[in-house]
């Protein structure tokens, strides 16, 4: 790696670092669940899994893409969707981002090179 571009990685504060290791992508393929139980799992397409607690997840994953609550187009607006995901330590879903929105925001942050050396995206 070349000194300078070392030191412009060194100066991404920790925590911006730590939470940008935990970062997964994926490209949603389904979601299950059931209204009432609040507890959901979203489903991508290499076979992982990450589990959504609570009726406030789905709904911002639903208006995040477009989807209208309560219309069961859901499942079609998200499938096929690539994201940026943090699961905490059980596997729940904490947060994500569309992958676009959150290029752009790690770009202008001035993260875009650390994120590419992780390799993940």
């Amino acid at each position: 790696m070349k000194s300078g571009k070392k030191s412009r990685l060194q100066k991404i504060p920790k925590e911006i670092r730590e939470e940008l290791d935990r970062t997964q992508v994926g490209v949603i393929a389904g979601i299950s669940g059931h209204p009432m139980s609040g507890l959901w799992e979203l489903h991508f397409a290499d076979g992982s899994s990450a589990h959504i607690e609570s009726g406030f997840g789905v709904r911002t994953l639903a208006q995040a893409f477009g989807a209208t609550e309560g219309a069961g187009d859901l499942q079609e607006k998200i499938k096929g969707k690539k994201i940026a995901y943090v699961v905490d330590e059980y596997g729940i879903f904490t947060v994500f981002t569309p992958y676009g929105e959150f290029i752009d925001s790690l770009k202008a942050q001035g993260y875009y090179d650390y994120w590419k050396s992780l390799g993940k995206g």
